[in-house]
């Protein structure tokens, strides 16, 4: 940059050290960082930094993981995930001086899986007050941070002090999608955000949850990890996603439905159509996967099925729900209708479907 350039901040966070109560009151109802303190000011300034940081990348088109992550001297990436409290500072602090350090916090995920590097100080809660310090990467002796990164694998955290030696599990695709979907911001303002996680999940994973009592265990299998992969496969067939039909506000929980019913007489449904919701994604095993309020469900292949019909005709009713079961091959004819019209009336109940049709739907 030039000698004597200007560059016009992307966000600005006024902060306040005033020993003057009222000054600081004052300051701190403006929505400042103020106090009398310079412990608490840098305890409070860190976070409201990433939040900044957040907003601003939340215009851009990329998945924000609140995720930490190494990586090896090529910038690939272990991403490694999970909720406040989890363990991730710890982790990645422990890691980093043998891997670069990204991010103990956030990482922006691109859809061809480049990363932009977040190098924040971590924050550590090592003083005698409530108070979090800061250190700085290098002073913790970690790795460099690369110019480029890459997200190459991820890790689910689930640390337990008494656990013995580390035990890893491969998570099933869908529950992966639903267990990231919930530490994305900002992401109901991404458009498809399923696909992209599916996406993401494909060509970085599988999602591992490893249960550990150290971090430093954690340390040869993300090595492991990372390593490159090199061999040919056959390019896998395109899952079927559907655009969203409204946008609400992302995942926080994952709710599983039950498996299919048993087949029982019943009438004939109504018109249902899809309610609102912001993605629907059909993996290829034919569950589906819906995020619509604060839910992330995963339905069975035949309620799959149903919803897939739903959205591509419009509207469903029992007759055609059960169409749909024999053409995917989930069923028999002679089942077909007793089961869907179960599917259907079960679906209505949790209100993924409504009564109507394709015309009060706006599909």
């Amino acid at each position: 940059m030039p000698a004597g350039a200007s560059v016009e901040p992307d966000a600005v966070l006024p902060v306040v050290l005033d020993d003057d109560p009222a000054v600081v009151a004052g300051a701190y109802a403006a929505g400042d960082v103020a106090y009398d303190d310079l412990a608490a000011v840098v305890h409070e300034v860190s976070p409201r930094v990433t939040d900044l940081a957040l907003r601003v990348r939340a215009l851009d088109d990329v998945l924000l993981l609140h995720a930490g992550g190494v990586c090896d001297a090529a910038g690939r990436t272990a991403l490694i995930v999970g909720p406040s409290g989890a363990g991730k500072t710890t982790a990645v602090r422990r890691l980093a001086p043998r891997f670069g350090y990204v991010s103990d916090e956030t990482i922006p995920v691109a859809d061809d899986l480049s990363i932009t590097p977040y190098p924040k100080p971590f924050s550590v809660l090592d003083r005698r007050d409530r108070w979090k310090s800061q250190h700085a990467p290098d002073d913790l002796g970690a790795g460099p941070t690369p110019a480029a990164a890459r997200a190459a694998a991820i890790v689910v955290l689930d640390r337990r002090p008494e656990q013995v030696g580390v035990e890893v599990e491969e998570l099933d695709p869908l529950e992966a999608i639903g267990l990231l979907a919930a530490q994305c911001a900002f992401l109901a303002a991404r458009p498809f955000p399923l696909r992209r996680l599916a996406a993401l999940v494909d060509a970085a994973g599988p999602v591992r949850r490893v249960r550990y009592a150290e971090a430093d265990d954690l340390a040869p299998l993300i090595e492991q990890w990372l390593e490159p992969v090199v061999e040919l496969v056959e390019t896998p067939a395109p899952t079927s996603v559907v655009e969203p039909t409204s946008v609400v506000e992302p995942a926080s929980s994952v709710v599983e439905l039950v498996e299919t019913p048993a087949p029982r007489s019943q009438p004939e449904a109504p018109t249902y159509r899809l309610a609102p919701f912001h993605d629907l994604h059909v993996a290829p095993d034919g569950r589906a996967a819906l995020l619509r309020g604060d839910q992330y469900l995963v339905t069975s292949p035949e309620a799959g099925a149903v919803l897939a019909h739903a959205y591509e005709q419009g509207s469903v009713t029992s007759a055609g729900a059960a169409a749909a079961l024999e053409w995917v091959g989930c069923l028999s004819s002679t089942s077909a209708s007793e089961v869907a019209a179960s599917i259907v009336q079960q679906l209505a109940d949790l209100g993924i479907l409504i009564p109507g049709d394709q015309h009060a739907s706006g599909v």
